[in-house]
């Protein structure tokens, strides 16, 4: 067998480990009719480990990711989400159980079952942290921070409670909190809004706070590479002036320059064919202030822009968008207006 390939990210030439496609938008953001864009450029290495760290961090674990899910692109499994905060928000919905952590089941878009939790309030950083059970062994709370419970009848200065699903999840976290030495004791429970006896609210009004990291940055740099690799060629993003892009996103290194912005993201803003959606993805390749930028819009939300070539310049005619929506063509855009 002939090789004719290069790997885009590691520069891999065995014919024999290109057997897969790597898609532009990760799957799970939906296929675009039947010009769903793929590449055959990058190897099944990279593919895998695209999949496995980048990937699934960007559709399960973002606020672009969670957001999929209520435009139902569902997951295949349920997971709580490690790196969003995702908090209940409205006293007239959640009651006592206002700011309880909870999840969303990716496999319905609905919220999980909530853990048992302990909240306690840190004096020093103004800031309400949170615990679950796994988390309680070795936990300290020093009172320079915390304040200290009472004693002897006297009320103590902690800001602190539990919130639980049941009464046996309340109690499981009282002991771990006494066996790790915080002498917590529980007060009245909570109206339980999760049990089998009230039935679950049908919604509430969740608060999303999240951090988009180096992770997160390296996902979206790589659906604009991959975008880049697709509209230009894959000689294109082979040439040395992409090395430093081709790194940042394959190997984690040095770190790029990305902000949100909130310029318009076509020409007109809006055409006839471009209106402002909440199911569409929309990425623009452009020469932006003597650099190459790259811009990605999820669902009418933030759009961030990424410097992917610093002072350098692509051919007028290779500045492009494309706007994504699930299950349709994918549509031509036009550069926006500087």
């Amino acid at each position: 067998m002939s090789n004719d390939k290069t790997c885009i990210y590691c520069r891999q030439t065995d014919p024999d480990r290109f057997r897969g496609v790597e898609h532009v938008i990760p799957q799970g953001f939906g296929r675009f009719g039947s010009e769903t864009p793929t590449l055959d450029c990058v190897c099944d290495d990279c593919n895998a480990y695209f999949g496995r760290e980048l990937d699934q961090l960007l559709a399960r674990d973002t606020y672009e990711g969670i957001s999929r899910y209520s435009r139902g692109l569902l997951s295949s499994e349920a997971r709580p989400q490690r790196r969003l905060s995702l908090t209940l928000a409205d006293p007239a919905e959640a009651g006592d159980f206002v700011g309880l952590r909870v999840a969303v089941d990716g496999t319905t878009g609905q919220l999980m079952p909530p853990g048992g939790q302990f909240h306690v309030h840190n004096f020093r950083t103004g800031e309400d942290e949170v615990y679950f059970l796994r988390q309680i062994a070795g936990l300290t709370l020093p009172e320079a921070d915390y304040g200290k419970p009472g004693t002897n009848g006297q009320k103590g200065t902690w800001k602190c409670k539990i919130l639980a699903p049941s009464r046996e999840a309340h109690d499981a976290m009282v002991e771990a909190l006494q066996r790790a030495g915080i002498d917590f004791r529980p007060g009245t429970p909570f109206q339980n809004h999760w049990g089998p006896e009230s039935g679950e609210p049908s919604s509430f009004l969740v608060e999303i706070t999240s951090e988009v990291d180096k992770p997160h940055k390296r996902a979206i740099a790589k659906i604009l590479m991959n975008f880049v690799a697709f509209h230009l060629g894959p000689d294109e993003v082979l040439a040395p002036r992409w090395d430093f892009l081709r790194r940042y996103i394959r190997y984690g290194e040095a770190e790029i320059k990305a902000r949100l912005s909130h310029r318009q993201f076509w020409t007109g803003q809006e055409t006839d064919q471009l209106r402002f959606r909440d199911d569409s993805i929309n990425v623009r390749i452009e020469n932006l202030d003597g650099n190459v930028v790259g811009a990605i819009q999820f669902y009418n939300l933030h759009t961030y822009e990424m410097i992917l070539i610093e002072n350098d310049a692509l051919h007028p005619n290779q500045e492009i968008g494309r706007r994504y929506t699930p299950g349709e063509l994918p549509v031509l855009g036009e550069k926006r207006s500087v």
